[in-house]
């Protein structure tokens, strides 16, 4: 984003709750729960908790990794669970894309990792939430009615199908290597609990998802598409102001290659 007149126009009718706004916005990292290997670093306690591998087991995953200096601390090949030290890549790209678009508008931002906000900080400011309900504490917490939520199926169920949609939407592997061919992710704009401030939550199936989401939302082009959705579906009232958003994601070795917005579906207050 440039702090051109153009550029302004193009972020207005998205931004406006979070740019036009004294106040700094918080924004809220996911703390996902990360299964690392111990070292010799490791004290007592944690090594006491940590999981045996087999040693074929331990021998596919030393194969898969492309730094093997590594190896050289994993004395033992154990598997510890940790709930604060890490972040997905797709969330840390999303930093950097709503930090940057902050900076340009030469406006406040402040970081928390998830397992540190509180109901205090999404009560009394505008807050964006980087990752779904299982990596994000307060994803899935909004007070609004959501037609798109994620279910324990890792996919994203549509409870309010409108023609031509469908009620469920999974991600795609490919069935040899497993890995990630396609992802979804929702673009959430919801008033917070105390319904003076907004919260938008930017997050998908997997760790691509979000940074795709990020990328869409903070992208000219992307909004420019998101920007003449809102406005037709405000012809004749109001825009929407509260509203979720589907993306449909190509992936490629890890990387969000293709963002598709698949449907836009106002938000309800609930009752």
């Amino acid at each position: 984003m440039r702090a051109t007149a153009e550029s302004q126009e193009v972020y207005k009718l998205v931004w406006d709750p979070f740019l036009d706004n004294a106040d700094p916005t918080l924004l809220v990292l996911s703390n996902p729960p990360v299964f690392r290997f111990i070292n010799n670093s490791d004290p007592d306690a944690v090594v006491k908790k940590s999981l045996p591998l087999t040693a074929e087991q331990a021998d596919e995953a030393f194969q898969a990794l492309p730094n093997k200096s590594i190896i050289r601390i994993i004395q033992t090949p154990r598997l510890t669970l940790t709930l604060d030290t890490y972040t997905g890549i797709g969330e840390a790209v999303g930093v950097h894309r709503v930090t940057d678009l902050f900076r340009s508008a030469n406006k406040s931002i402040l970081l928390k990792q998830s397992r540190t906000a509180s109901a205090e900080d999404l009560k009394d400011q505008n807050v964006i939430i980087l990752g779904s309900a299982w990596v994000n504490n307060w994803s899935g917490k909004l007070p609004s009615k959501e037609d798109f939520v994620y279910s324990d199926h890792v996919t994203i169920e549509n409870l309010s199908p409108l023609p031509s949609e469908r009620s469920e939407y999974k991600p795609v592997f490919d069935e040899r290597t497993g890995k990630l061919l396609e992802d979804y992710a929702l673009i959430t704009i919801s008033p917070n609990v105390s319904d003076k401030n907004t919260v938008m939550v930017l997050a998908g199936l997997h760790s691509e998802g979000t940074a795709a989401a990020a990328e869409y939302i903070t992208g000219k082009h992307y909004l420019n598409e998101l920007n003449q959705r809102l406005l037709q579906m405000g012809a004749g009232g109001g825009r929407p102001k509260h509203y979720q958003a589907l993306l449909k994601v190509g992936v490629e070795n890890g990387i969000p290659t293709t963002i598709s917005l698949l449907s836009v579906h106002e938000l309800r207050r609930r009752s």
